[in-house]
C-alpha cells in the first residue's frame, strides 16, 4: 500500500507542467509553472489555478483556489484561499481570510479583512472592510470604512465614511465626514451636515438643513437650540429645565421640587417642538416624564402632555402658556399638594388622569 501512495505522489508531482511560452510581447519568454502546489502563469492564462500558491502575472479570467492567490492584473472570476490579492481589480468573488483588491471591485469579498484600493461596486462581508474610494453597495462587518462616498449601507460596530453618505449606517458608532442624506442609527452618530435622519443616544452635527436628529442628546453646532428654562404647573411652582437639539425637535432635562409636607426633589426627561405661527408667536407641544422615588417600593411617576402658545419677547427670551393633561401613578408616597385642585378621574387605585396648565420662560443660548 505504501508503494502505491509513493507511486501516486511521484506521478502527481511529475505530471506538473513546466514549459516556456512565447507571449504577445516580442523578445520575452516567460516560464509557466502549472502544478498541484505552485502555479505561476502569464497574462490571460485560460485554465483554473488550483494549488498552495497561485500567481498570475496579468489578468486571470478563471478560478484561483489555494492558500495564497495573487493576480497582477484583473481577476475576472473567483479567488478562494487564505490570502487573495488582485492588483488590477476584481470582477467576481474573493473569499479568504485576507482579500486585497488593488483597483475596482465589481463583485463580492468575504473574509476576515477585505480591502479595496479604489471603488467598491458590490459587497464586502468581514470583520474589517475597507474601501479606498467610493462604496456603491454594502459593507457588513465589525469595522466598515470608506475613504470616499457611501451610496448604500454600512452595518457594523463602527461605520465611517470620509465623504458623504447617501444611504444608511447602522452600528454603535456612525461617522460621516461630510453630508448625510440618509440615515444614521446607532449609539453615537456624527456628521457634518444632516439632510436625513439620526437616531441614537448621542447625535452630533455641524448643521441641520432638512434633517431630523432624534436622540437623548442632540448637539447641533450651528443653528441648534439650547435653552435654560423655568416653568410652573398645578403641582409646583419650582421646575427648571435645559433643552437641547433643534427647535423642530428638542429634548429637555427637568428638575422639580414638589409641594409636600417636606421638600422632595424630582427628575425628568421630555421631548418637544417649537412650531412657528408668525414672526413672534409659536406653538410649543411637549411630552415629559417625571419620577420621584425614595426607594424601590416608594415612588411616583408623572407623564404630562402640554400644548402651549408661546411668544418671542426677544431673540433669546421666550414665554409660553397653555393647557396640560397628566397621568400620575403613586406607590407608598405622600400625594403632592396641588397648587390648584383640578377635577380629575381615577383609572385605578394608584393612578389618575387630571387636566392642568403650564406657564414657562425660556432663555436660549447659541
Amino acid at each position: 500500500m505504501k508503494k502505491i501512495f509513493v507511486v501516486l505522489a511521484v506521478f502527481m508531482f511529475s505530471s506538473s507542467l513546466v514549459f516556456a511560452q512565447k507571449e504577445a510581447k516580442p523578445n520575452e519568454n516567460r516560464t509557466v509553472v502549472y502544478t498541484f502546489f505552485i502555479n505561476v502563469v502569464p497574462d490571460n492564462f485560460q485554465f483554473p489555478l488550483i494549488g498552495f500558491a497561485n500567481y498570475a502575472h496579468g489578468d486571470h479570467n478563471n478560478l484561483q483556489a489555494g492558500f495564497i492567490n495573487s493576480t497582477k492584473g484583473k481577476t475576472n472570476g473567483a479567488q478562494f484561499g487564505y490570502v487573495n490579492t488582485s492588483v488590477g481589480g476584481v470582477n467576481g468573488y474573493q473569499g479568504a481570510f485576507i482579500n486585497v483588491c488593488g483597483n475596482d471591485l465589481n463583485g463580492v469579498q468575504t473574509g476576515f479583512v477585505n480591502a479595496v484600493a479604489s471603488k467598491t461596486n458590490g459587497a464586502q462581508f468581514g470583520f474589517v472592510n475597507i474601501g479606498g474610494n467610493d462604496v456603491d453597495g454594502a459593507q457588513f462587518g465589525f469595522v466598515n470604512a470608506s475613504a470616499g462616498k457611501v451610496d448604500g449601507i454600512q452595518t457594523g460596530y463602527v461605520n465611517a465614511t470620509a465623504d458623504s453618505l447617501d444611504g444608511i449606517q447602522v452600528g454603535f458608532v456612525n461617522v460621516t465626514g461630510k453630508d448625510t442624506d440618509g440615515a444614521q442609527i446607532g449609539f453615537v452618530n456624527r456628521t457634518r451636515k444632516l439632510d436625513g435622519f439620526q437616531c441614537g443616544f448621542v447625535n452630533v452635527a455641524d448643521t441641520v438643513e432638512s434633517g431630523v436628529p432624534l436622540a437623548f442628546i442632540s448637539i447641533v453646532r450651528k443653528g441648534g437650540y439650547r435653552a435654560f428654562g423655568y416653568y410652573a404647573d398645578e403641582y409646583t411652582p419650582l421646575n427648571f429645565s435645559f433643552r437641547i437639539g433643534i427647535k423642530n425637535l428638542y429634548t429637555s432635562f427637568n428638575y422639580s421640587v414638589l409641594l409636600n409636607q417636606e421638600s422632595i426633589s424630582s427628575y425628568g426627561f421630555g421631548v418637544g417642538s417649537i412650531l412657528p405661527l408668525s414672526k413672534k408667536f409659536f406653538l410649543n407641544p411637549e411630552l415629559s416624564f417625571q419620577n420621584t422615588a425614595s426607594d424601590f417600593l416608594s415612588f411616583q411617576s408623572r407623564t404630562v402632555f402640554n400644548f402651549s402658545l408661546g411668544y418671542d419677547v426677544t431673540d433669546n427670551l421666550h414665554i409660553s402658556l397653555g393647557p396640560a393633561i397628566s397621568r400620575t401613578h403613586t406607590i407608598n408616597v405622600v400625594e403632592p399638594i396641588e397648587a390648584f385642585n383640578w377635577f380629575g378621574t381615577g383609572i385605578s387605585v394608584n393612578s389618575k388622569i387630571k387636566p392642568g396648565f403650564r406657564i414657562g420662560v425660556n432663555y436660549s443660548i447659541f
